[in-house]
């Protein structure tokens, strides 16, 4: 089969990385770049050595690709999604993947009555200690999981007049911003479906959610947590996942402490990466390879669907203190 030919949509920072990542894959050709500013398209274009455009039907219909990524504001992945779906291409859309569960649940039954493929960009699942715990889990090593957690802090929080500080275009605050990519996570390590969920949060004058706390209790009977706190006078990301026979402690880029029971620890390090956004490499390595051996892409629509009814249901409790049924 010939290179897979990718049309990357947004000339942002992200949008820049996923045309690095596109140049870094053997099997892939970065065959053009969108953006509405025709300045930063013609700008990565240049720097890409491909052609730029301001609109994504006159770029599919001039580069013919077989693959579109969609790295705009989650407020922007609807119409961008739908205005591609209608020429049968294959799409990537980045986390948080739309702006709300409707966003969602339109993209995946777009797809799936397009008869195409869909990958959601939940990318952190590639970050080589996070792979290697939700390995563990499936190998059975660690008996049956009974809790999972994710955490992320930063020293930041909203830029005023970046459009993750609107609401309208992020689909809410620090959770919808950011905490999509631990809902996702610790969804997949328990490798279960979500049935209630709990959340406690703080709000900003203007509404948005500067710290966001989520439980949710699983169908299998794992619990699942995720903590995201801005402002918090520094920056950590790290998860961990508990079994009955043993625990997995992950640096998001750091150290991997796995504990079996009746074993002393065994501590790992992350390798050493030759760029920063290598889980975002193979992340898009991995829908591509998926594109070439016709199987299904390792992050399904349906699992961008799952990430918004708990994000939904965790801002609904949020509000209203009760805990809220996922059906």
């Amino acid at each position: 089969m010939d290179k897979v030919k990718v049309l990357v949509v947004g000339a942002g920072i992200w949008g820049r990385e996923h045309c690095l990542s596109i140049k870094r894959i053997p099997e892939a050709e970065l065959v053009g770049v969108v953006s509405r500013s025709l300045d930063k398209a013609l700008k990565v274009g240049a720097e890409m050595g491909v052609k730029a455009f301001t609109s994504i039907s006159k770029a599919i219909e001039e580069t013919k690709p077989d693959i579109v990524t969609i790295a705009l504001p989650h407020g922007l992945h609807l119409e961008a999604t739908l205005e591609a779906i209608k020429y049968g291409v294959h799409l990537y859309v980045e986390k948080s993947f739309g702006a709300s569960l409707r966003d969602a649940q339109l993209m995946a039954e777009a797809a799936k009555g397009r008869g195409i493929k869909m990958m959601a960009g939940f990318s952190q699942r590639y970050i080589s200690n996070y792979k290697e715990m939700a390995r563990l889990v499936r190998s059975g090593e660690l008996g049956r999981i009974r809790y999972v957690f994710a955490k992320r802090q930063t020293t930041g929080g909203f830029i005023e007049g970046h459009w993750t500080s609107d609401i309208a275009l992020a689909g809410g605050g620090a959770l919808a911003g950011w905490g999509t990519h631990d809902i996702d996570l610790v969804m997949h390590v328990a490798n279960s479906e979500p049935r209630y969920v709990y959340a406690m949060m703080e709000f900003d004058e203007k509404g948005r959610d500067i710290q966001s706390h989520v439980l949710i209790k699983c169908e299998n009977g794992a619990i699942c947590e995720t903590g995201i706190e801005y402002y918090a006078f520094g920056g950590d990301c790290f998860a961990w996942v508990l079994g009955e026979r043993g625990r997995a402690d992950a640096v998001r880029e750091g150290k991997l402490v796995i504990v079996r029971e009746g074993l002393q620890p065994e501590v790992r390090e992350s390798p050493r990466r030759e760029w920063g956004s290598y889980f975002l490499t193979e992340a898009l390595k991995a829908f591509i390879e998926s594109i070439v051996n016709d199987t299904e892409p390792p992050i399904s629509a349906e699992d961008g669907v799952k990430v918004w009814k708990i994000v939904e249901a965790a801002y609904k409790s949020a509000q209203t203190g009760n805990p809220v049924k996922i059906l």
